[in-house]
């Protein structure tokens, strides 16, 4: 990654080229929202597994989860002392 002081410049693709500063304005802008854009989706879809979690669980059966967490311990045998 190099910085430099151009005024024409390609910005991500071929297409998007900049030569005034309003270009560059532009771009900031946009580059900036579509930021703000990805943080939402990455929200919103954390959010949806949550909902989805909370709707298909059976509080009943909950089973212990493994030590990292992901995967439920297989069933342990009781022992009863005699």
């Amino acid at each position: 990654m190099s910085f430099h002081f151009g005024m024409t410049e390609t910005i991500l693709f071929d297409f998007w080229n900049t030569t005034e500063i309003g270009g560059f304005l532009g771009s900031i802008i946009l580059i900036f929202f579509m930021g703000v854009a990805y943080e939402a989706l990455k929200f919103f879809r954390e959010f949806l597994q949550v909902q989805y979690k909370r709707r298909h669980t059976s509080y009943g059966t909950l089973q212990p989860l493994a030590e990292d967490g992901s995967r439920p311990c297989p069933a342990r045998a009781v022992v009863q002392p005699k």
